[in-house]
C-alpha cells in the first residue's frame, strides 16, 4: 500500500504501477507454500486440517478476485473520466476554432 501513496497524478501504469503489481506477486508467491500454512493447522483437529486448508485457499482466491475487481474497476471509470475530459476539451477547442474562423 505504500507504493500507492508514491505514484504520481500524472502516472502511468507501466512505469508506475507494474512494478508494484510484479513485486508484491513475486513476494506472496515466495512467500505462501503448499502444507507451510500454519493457520489450518494450529487450531483445527487433525481429521479436520484438509477442511481448514480448503477454506483459507478459497479466502485467499477470493480474495483475490475481488482485489483484482476493484483495480480493474478504478482504471476503467479513471480512463473513462480522463477520456471524457479529453474529448469535451478536443470538441470546446474545435467549436472555438470554428467561431473564431466564422467572425472573420
Amino acid at each position: 500500500m505504500r507504493w500507492y501513496t508514491q505514484i504520481p497524478v500524472d502516472g502511468h501504469y507501466w512505469p508506475n504501477l507494474l512494478p508494484a503489481y510484479l513485486t508484491f506477486a513475486l513476494r506472496a508467491r515466495f512467500r505462501v507454500r503448499p502444507g507451510d500454512d500454519r493457520r489450518s493447522g494450529s487450531a483445527s483437529r487433525r481429521d479436520d486440517a484438509g477442511l481448514a486448508s480448503g477454506l483459507i485457499n478459497t479466502n485467499q482466491q477470493i480474495g483475490g478476485a475481488i482485489g483484482v475487481a476493484l483495480a480493474s474497476t478504478i482504471f476503467i471509470s479513471t480512463s473513462r473520466s480522463l477520456l471524457t475530459e479529453r474529448a469535451l476539451a478536443s470538441v470546446g477547442h474545435h467549436l472555438a476554432a470554428a467561431s473564431s474562423r466564422s467572425g472573420r
